[in-house]
């Protein structure tokens, strides 16, 4: 758009669908580019039915595992909430169907063995390594 400089979206109104939680970043970035977000969340997240017991059971038991994928920057807030100060044992690998979620591990400090270079869950089960002899 010729005329607007650094801000191409000037009076251009977006609405952005997201949870306000996870909108930030991408409300600031339009604003900088001149827009006017309009934040109407269409996606609520809550605690599971079972407020948490599956996953805190699944990680009690994380050392009986190889891996633990995730597909979601909600996954990686889920298991690090649920994790506290304890660690991942350091034999589990992780995967990372994307970038945010890389990026949502690598700030909880955990390191991604795996991420697909297209962010599906079905690239993600491409891009596992195969099982050792020994797995």
């Amino acid at each position: 758009m010729e005329g607007f400089g650094s801000r191409p979206l000037a009076g251009v109104t977006v609405i952005v669908c997201r949870p306000a939680i996870d909108a930030v970043n991408l409300v600031e970035q339009l604003t900088e580019l001149g827009a006017t977000p309009l934040t109407v969340p269409l996606l609520e997240r809550s605690s599971p039915a079972d407020h948490g017991r599956a996953l805190a059971a699944a990680l009690g038991t994380i050392d009986h595992y190889q891996w633990l994928a995730l597909t979601s920057v909600n996954g990686v807030r889920a298991v690090v909430e649920e994790l506290g100060d304890q660690r991942l044992p350091a034999d589990v690998r992780v995967a990372a169907v994307g970038s945010a979620t890389s990026a949502a591990l690598a700030a909880a400090g955990i390191d991604v063995a795996v991420q697909p270079a297209r962010s599906t869950a079905a690239d993600l089960a491409v891009a596992f390594p195969p099982p050792s002899a020994s797995g």
